[in-house]
């Protein structure tokens, strides 16, 4: 996957894991890794968490999710709303959004929702 490609997937999993209104320390460090992978810095990666956080807006305006990688783009999604070992429904509602938007039909988007749950178990 292409930087700008990983840049996008680290936004779209900012505004997930912010949907709730909180960043805990399992989904920081999920972002850390994946901002040092594409070369995002601290004050760049805090500014969009803290943004996510706090504007219901920044989730519609941040990005167009690119489709040139779909089930590589959801899963890296998934794994950031999974990082602090819970899905709520407002993250459940932002991943199926971006599944929407990356193609992924209904039944596929369930079964990853399902194995997700399970993993949680």
């Amino acid at each position: 996957m292409k930087s700008f490609e990983n840049l996008e997937i680290l936004r779209a999993a900012v505004c997930i894991v912010g949907a709730d209104g909180e960043v805990d320390e399992k989904e920081n460090a999920f972002f850390e890794k994946l901002a040092k992978k594409i070369g995002v810095g601290l004050a760049s990666r805090t500014a969009m968490i803290n943004r996510a956080k706090s504007d219901p807006d920044f989730h519609q305006q941040m990005f167009q999710v690119l489709k040139t990688e779909p089930g590589e783009s959801i899963t890296i999604l998934f794994k950031a709303a999974m990082a602090d070992g819970q899905l709520d429904e407002k993250e459940i509602l932002m991943l199926k959004s971006f599944s929407e938007k990356l193609g992924i039909n209904e039944k596929s988007f369930l079964e990853m929702l399902n194995q997700a749950k399970s993993m949680m178990r």
